[in-house]
């Protein structure tokens, strides 16, 4: 899957939102984190805001995006 950036607003995260430091290792980096989430756009703010989450947090990747 190729890297997106959507913006959501998820007030109570069950994970750390994820902050690429450039000074640091690939293997240094805190882990990223994928959540299924259900969200709706809000246009006022140009961004998603979470619902409610639809799955458990996982490091490993998903296979494609919906």
């Amino acid at each position: 899957m190729k890297p997106n950036y959507i913006p959501v607003d998820w007030a109570d995260s069950s994970v750390a939102a994820f902050k690429y430091d450039p000074d640091l290792e690939k293997k240094q980096q805190m882990p990223r984190y994928f959540v299924r989430v259900k969200a709706k756009f809000r246009p006022e703010n140009n961004c998603f805001e979470t619902i409610e989450q639809i799955g458990n947090s996982t490091t490993q990747a998903p296979k494609y995006l919906k």
